[in-house]
């Protein structure tokens, strides 16, 4: 590989892909003598004065932004100024059709295209690709992302720390030259693929957003839409005790007025638990990135789905296991989210898991007693997490929220007689069972179709 002496792109399987590649009947060619352009942005710095609201500015797009679906969720996106869009950031901005190839950190190798009429721009993890007229762009979206598509990315990343590649390497990616017919063939085959993986998908989501609407059915409580307005509201100075809150959206009203007139009584967590306790902090310093000792879960490893999701890892030192073995999780741990923008406090899991574990400081451990059975809770609190319950609750500080375990031992909880618990349990895990397996089907079916997709290519 021209400009490289290490080692590791000269490993077998990449040499084969190289041997492979000059010996194919297709012609390649260098992806850079296909282009208009190939470019990626900066990235202001968090929290400063280059961003702003999205009613009022640039959409920002990260490497963590795009989808393979070529989706965008711009609810959920950083949003620029218009005057940095167009001045300092002038030189990356987006066109409908570009190719984004995320080229720094866990998501590198992943492929997209932009696929929007309105402005946007793009963080220095982001390489994009604006192709001339003999390429189409999902075409190369396509080809890249195949198993000798990927194979090409991986080859040309610098494997450090944080694994990165440059924009002269992404234009050194050999792209097979096929006829704009046969490139369109492959298009609709992959547009296929992408519609019935999004059909499943859909088809899981819809059962994973049924579990709200089961439980909280079971238990005789109908909560009113999540509700995160901050409108003035007025107390006199007298009439609010020695610590209690000041804030508008707390004080709006009963939080807990819909939960408590539901079928069964109320108990609050302090009652029905043995203990409450938060995980412990760990720094850069701390962290075992050498010999990835012993994993410190983190909210990260908790999925959209409320499961445990060990893809992205910090690792402590295994000397814990002896030191701190008052902190390792135990199985029947419920795992709450205590710290995090103010939508997200509260995910929940439930820690079954056999080996050893710890978990950060912005996690808390409960273990329930025999009245509370802890996967009622779980999906308890993930209830009151999407329907806005914690959202309230929340003590907002430095751009973070929090509820700390003093409030969360003052939790309300309906408290159903145990048996009436296991059956509400049972039927949940079972609908998400059936999710998950309708969602691990998409990803198989569409892997398969990846597959198809790269024979057609390479014939």
């Amino acid at each position: 590989m021209s400009g490289r002496l290490d080692p590791y792109c000269y490993q077998k399987k990449f040499l084969e892909l190289a041997h492979f590649i000059k010996a194919s009947p297709l012609p390649f060619a260098p992806l850079r003598t296909q282009v208009k352009r190939i470019f990626s942005g900066i990235t202001p710095l968090s929290g400063g004065d280059a961003y702003t609201s999205a009613e009022a500015g640039v959409a920002f797009v990260r490497s963590g932004d795009f989808t393979e679906e070529n989706t965008l969720d711009f609810t959920d996106l950083n949003y620029i100024k218009p005057e940095i869009h167009q001045n300092l950031m002038k030189s990356s901005q987006l066109q409908k059709g570009d190719l984004l190839i995320a080229i720094i950190g866990a998501t590198i190798g992943k492929v997209g295209l932009y696929l929007y009429d309105r402005p946007a721009n793009v963080s220095q993890n982001v390489a994009v690709v604006r192709l001339n007229n003999e390429l189409l762009s999902e075409f190369v979206q396509a080809f890249l992302m195949t198993q000798t598509g990927q194979l090409l990315i991986e080859r040309i990343k610098r494997d450090s720390a944080r694994a990165n590649i440059n924009l002269e390497e992404i234009g050194s990616l050999q792209i097979p030259l096929l006829a704009l017919s046969k490139q369109q063939q492959v298009v609709d085959q992959l547009n296929q693929a992408l519609a019935h993986k999004q059909q499943q998908e859909q088809a899981a989501q819809a059962l994973l957003a049924g579990l709200d609407g089961y439980l909280l059915g079971e238990l005789g409580i109908a909560l009113p839409p999540p509700h995160q307005s901050s409108a003035p509201f007025f107390r006199s100075y007298g009439s609010i005790r020695e610590g209690q809150r000041w804030d508008a959206l707390y004080n709006e009203g009963d939080i807990y007025h819909h939960i408590v007139q539901g079928t069964y009584p109320m108990a609050s967590l302090n009652s029905v638990m043995t203990y409450c306790q938060n995980g412990f902090a760990a720094g850069r310093d701390d962290q075992d990135i050498v010999n990835k000792g012993v994993i410190q879960i983190r909210p990260t490893n908790m999925n959209a789905s409320r499961e445990l999701d060990f893809s992205r890892n910090v690792y402590v030192s295994e000397a814990l296991i002896k030191s701190q073995s008052y902190d390792l999780l135990q199985q029947g741990e419920v795992l709450f989210n205590n710290t995090n923008s103010q939508e997200l406090v509260g995910k929940t899991v439930f820690f079954n898991l056999p080996g050893y574990y710890f978990c950060s400081n912005h996690l808390t451990r409960i273990r329930t007693a025999n009245a509370l059975n802890p996967g009622f809770l779980t999906y308890l609190f993930n209830a009151y997490q999407r329907n806005g319950i914690f959202y309230r609750l929340c003590v907002n500080w430095n751009n973070q929220s929090g509820i700390n375990t003093d409030a969360l031992r003052k939790i309300p909880l309906p408290l159903p007689p145990l048996a009436k618990q296991v059956e509400i349990v049972t039927a949940l895990d079972d609908r998400k069972r059936q999710a998950l397996s309708i969602s691990q089907q998409a990803q198989t079916n569409f892997a398969a179709a990846k597959a198809a997709i790269e024979t057609l290519i390479l014939n």
